[in-house]
């Protein structure tokens, strides 16, 4: 069960109707909690993918949930609870979903998709939820998106350091770059590739990347990060660490 049918079963079992929101602006929250407000039919308003909200939208949160309607049940989906403000999880109840195993999500490719074998491998070594096998087999060509990224780590310790930084240009740095690489998508793909290299080479820098990018996705969680920042220290730090 995914986070929107997990809502759908709430939603289902309140007896209400529900209104979902992926990634709302301030203005969209404005308009839920002014419905709330005046909402007489029992409602659960589900805000999904909570964590890279504006500040201006998390700090909208606060009055409805200091003075909650009886009517109203909200939910915000987030995928780490410190990207909510402290004042909101102090006033929610916290519930955290198991990680999905691949056995369910293999479930979950064969009821949507038909890949290739190849295919299937990535995106089960890849994802880790419907929400990304989604994004990846529908926003990107699975072999490509992982041609990308291999042809990075073939190349991100020998090309020149000004070259090096033009990686960043085919990520998703900013919420407009609607048609480049997902940045938490990259950084798995990334470490797949590493720790299949390793297994092959047994070269130990292979881990050193692993260790690296492993800490820049954890960062990512962090919604205030500067994303552009991230990637710069990242392709540093990649560089440093193959060179010593």
């Amino acid at each position: 069960m995914d986070k929107k049918e997990l809502v759908n079963y709430i939603a289902d079992k309140l007896k209400c109707t529900c209104i979902t929101v992926d990634s709302p602006k301030v203005d969209e929250v404005r308009e839920i909690i002014k419905d709330a407000y005046i909402q007489r039919n029992p409602t659960v308003y589900a805000l999904l993918n909570f964590d890279n909200v504006s500040l201006q939208a998390k700090n909208a949160m606060l009055k409805v949930t200091e003075e909650p309607q009886n009517n109203a049940y909200i939910i915000i989906g987030v995928a780490d609870k410190n990207n909510l403000l402290k004042t909101l999880r102090s006033r929610a109840a916290i519930y955290q979903m198991d990680h999905y195993s691949s056995q369910e999500l293999q479930q979950y490719i064969d009821g949507k998709y038909r890949f290739t074998d190849d295919e299937n491998e990535i995106v089960l070594n890849v994802c880790e939820t419907p929400d990304e096998v989604d994004l990846l087999a529908e926003k990107y060509k699975i072999l490509e998106f992982y041609d990308f990224v291999e042809l990075v780590v073939n190349n991100i310790a020998e090309v020149s350091g000004a070259n090096s930084f033009k990686i960043a240009e085919k990520l998703k740095i900013k919420d407009s770059d609607e048609d480049k690489i997902d940045l938490g998508l990259f950084f798995k793909c990334f470490m797949v590739i590493c720790a299949k290299r390793y297994k092959q080479e047994k070269d130990k820098r292979y881990v050193e990347w692993v260790k690296v990018t492993s800490k820049a996705f954890s960062d990512l969680k962090n919604a205030s990060l500067n994303k552009q920042m991230l990637v710069d220290n990242w392709i540093l730090n990649i560089r440093r660490a193959w060179m010593t």
